[in-house]
């Protein structure tokens, strides 16, 4: 615009990281390049996981959140109580899944042990699934 320069960045971030997380490195990004450069009115910065443009890494195919929590409890064992948390990372053409267990199975070690011999028995060659974790919050919220 005239003599500004209106800026479209893309970060890339470790694919793990929270949200907010994110957010934060991005905005921290676009406060340098506008500090750092005056002839910049304005900075979008777009936060990836995994380079986007790579048509390998396209995750448009994978359905919907509530139907992949439906198939993680399947793959878990219908028997389970609710989970507390689930985070969903879509990694390449899969997803990656961290499952936070509510602390009745967490002081259970039997019935975690019976959890991860099911889960590795039907992870293998899941059609959404690359990798499950099972987590236990050790301290109180």
């Amino acid at each position: 615009m005239a003599n500004r320069v209106l800026a479209d960045a893309h970060i890339r971030v470790d694919a793990r990281i929270s949200v907010s997380e994110g957010h934060r490195v991005a905005e921290m990004a676009r406060v340098r390049v506008l500090a750092g450069h005056p002839e910049v009115l304005d900075v979008l910065v777009h936060v990836d996981a995994e380079d986007d443009l790579d048509p390998g890494v396209r995750v448009i195919d994978l359905p919907e959140r509530e139907v992949l929590l439906g198939h993680l409890r399947k793959l878990l064992g219908e028997d389970l109580p609710q989970f507390e948390k689930t985070l969903l990372h879509y990694l390449g053409r899969r997803v990656e899944a961290e499952v936070f267990l509510p602390p009745e199975v967490c002081f259970d070690p039997a019935h975690v042990a019976r959890i991860e011999l099911r889960l590795a028995g039907r992870l293998a060659g899941d059609p959404y699934f690359s990798a499950v974790s099972l987590n236990c919050r050790v301290a109180p919220r």
